[in-house]
């Protein structure tokens, strides 16, 4: 059609729509395509329109909206105001489902709610957002974001934040905090905000603080008089010079668990205490640590500058294209990432050097030792098990912190646990499998990487303080209610909970069963025996005399007592 138009000018051309109620601005430019009949009049073409200026044509349909390839603008082109105002409707809709399948959970106290707060430097604004994870009646477990809203309060104080929470719950209808649970960060203000409350803390995210602590990449907290976001890092002596590639965020608040297992602490003496004081790893400094460990930072430092390098280089796909695999970058919020980092730098060492090579920038590769690197990544590979264990959202995993914590104290015992727990880091390699005692023994550690894996073990033991709920949470799952490798005393702490949380449960449903008047259960008919009239009505003391004689007549040492239940509730 368009070639008609073009070449045969004397029998085809565009004439104009003339519909005098025409709304669209379109015609402006398009018209219909024409051909001249035995008249000498233009006849319009059905089902085509052109434009005016370059006699491209379209097809379209009897309507007055443009179609092509059977997409019409006006019935899937939606202006501004009706998708805002269909996605208000779309908000009210769900938030009324919601709360239908929030209300019976609520009712039993079976909500857990997770709020979290961050800034947008950009737009110079904070933000509240709330996760709820919820088992119904029928112990289907839910996870959904409740909300993502900007937060308005005048400040961030416990009491403003704890007041932001109560008026993005009362839209689901969950107004008694009481009864809700909270996992949180350690915060200082959102712990302050939830004191009165039943909260427990985030599992992975002190784990993601404890790597911080061990690896000395600590955030420094931000001055009064500073406008501007500065980074500040930990390095001293003579790395103090070489890098400041650490971020900054929000220092962590050590404060206490909600409901710690209870342990019998000896006394100990005022020489003894100002020993641990000095000996405390998180008092310690990179500057008075052996120059080995400054290695193995130094080493993490130029993996991150090489991978910063090589992304705004744009040598992924050089990389890539010699056969290795796109270095991944670092996120100092997400330490898996820092794996992912040290993986692909070991998978992509020699297509790198090649491309470094071609670049002249060898130098950046030559600095980073390929076995430090290979002893860092085994180094975290527990840690990212761990957090993928521990970081599920389809799923709960409360019952797994008490397992990971303990696996994890026991992997970082020895180098010899380390690496036999470890499992090979070459994924693309199928033929390699995990690594056996016997090779274990052969491997050795260096001694950079022995003070760091202690280091972690100590800062482990000292930020770590199990809750009372962790323990629960890992004997009322069945494949791990024996608590292996925990004490008499933590058992029967745990056990002593749940007795005692049953007992409320068990006398609210009482207090709410006699609230509750049953019918009368109407009793069947049934057609009479003729036999019934001759049977005896005194009872069957036949068969409780015969019962006696056969009890009588049986062996004592055949009875075995049985084996009282541990979380029996006693009254």
């Amino acid at each position: 059609m368009k070639f008609r138009l073009q070449h045969d000018k004397s029998n085809f051309k565009v004439i104009d729509n003339d519909v005098s109620t025409l709304k669209s601005k379109c015609w402006k430019s398009f018209g219909f395509t024409a051909r001249k009949n035995k008249t000498n009049d233009y006849q319009r073409i059905l089902r085509f329109v052109s434009c005016r200026q370059c006699l491209k044509t379209y097809a379209c349909t009897s309507t007055t909206g443009a179609k092509h390839e059977n997409f019409d603008v006006k019935n899937i082109v939606r202006g501004a105001d009706t998708i805002s105002n269909h996605t208000y409707s779309l908000s009210d809709e769900y938030r009324s489902k919601l709360k239908q399948i929030l209300s019976e959970p609520f009712e039993n106290e079976a909500v857990c709610v997770s709020p979290d707060m961050w800034s947008d430097r950009h737009k110079q604004m904070s933000y509240l957002g709330i996760f709820c994870t919820s088992v119904d009646v029928e112990y289907n477990y839910n996870a959904v974001d409740l909300c993502c809203r900007p937060y308005y309060e005048d400040d961030h104080s416990g009491d403003n934040i704890l007041l932001a929470i109560q008026k993005a719950l009362e839209v689901f209808d969950l107004n008694d905090l009481s009864q809700l649970h909270f996992v949180t960060d350690r915060g200082p203000n959102l712990g302050k905000a939830l004191k009165h409350y039943r909260s427990i803390y985030c599992y992975g995210h002190r784990l993601n603080n404890l790597l911080k602590r061990s690896f000395f990449q600590l955030n420094m907290k931000k001055r009064k008089n500073e406008t501007a976001v500065t980074q500040v890092s930990v390095l001293q002596s003579n790395l103090t010079n070489k890098d400041s590639d650490f971020s900054t965020s929000a220092s962590e608040d050590d404060i206490e668990s909600v409901l710690p297992i209870i342990k019998n602490k000896k006394k100990t003496t005022d020489t003894a205490a100002a020993t641990s004081v000095s000996s405390d790893p998180r008092k310690v400094q990179l500057a008075g640590m052996n120059p080995a460990v400054h290695r193995d930072i130094e080493t993490i430092i130029n993996c991150k500058k090489l991978v910063k390098y090589v992304k705004k280089a744009g040598l992924n796909k050089d990389i890539q294209q010699a056969d290795g695999i796109a270095l991944q970058q670092f996120t100092v919020v997400r330490w898996l990432s820092m794996i992912e980092l040290l993986k692909s730098i070991l998978r992509s060492y020699k297509p790198t050097k090649r491309v470094l090579t071609i670049k002249k920038q060898q130098a950046k590769l030559v600095v980073i030792d390929e076995n430090i690197v290979e002893g860092l990544a085994n180094l975290l590979k527990p840690f990212k098990t761990t957090l993928k264990l521990i970081q599920t959202g389809n799923s709960p995993s409360l019952c797994m912190v008490l397992i990971c914590t303990l696996s994890l104290r026991d992997m970082l015992s020895s180098f010899k646990n380390l690496i036999s727990s470890t499992p090979s880091l070459d994924k693309y390699n199928p033929n390699q499998t995990n690594v056996s005692d016997d090779d274990a023994e052969d491997m050795i550690e260096s001694e950079g990487l022995c003070i760091l894996r202690e280091r972690t073990l100590q800062l482990l033991n000292l930020m770590f303080e199990l809750d009372v709920r962790h323990f629960v949470a890992t004997m009322l799952h069945p494949k791990y209610r024996q608590l292996r490798d925990c004490s008499k005393e933590e058992r029967n702490q745990a056990s002593q909970y749940t007795r005692d949380q049953m007992s409320k449960i068990i006398r609210h449903d009482r207090s709410n069963d006699s609230c509750i008047i049953e019918p009368k259960t109407k009793r069947q008919k049934s057609e009479k025996s003729i036999l019934e009239a001759y049977e005896d009505t005194s009872g069957n003391e036949s068969d409780s005399f015969q019962k006696q004689d056969d009890d009588s007549g049986s062996d004592v040492d055949d009875h075995k007592s049985t084996k009282s239940d541990e979380l029996a509730i006693q009254y």
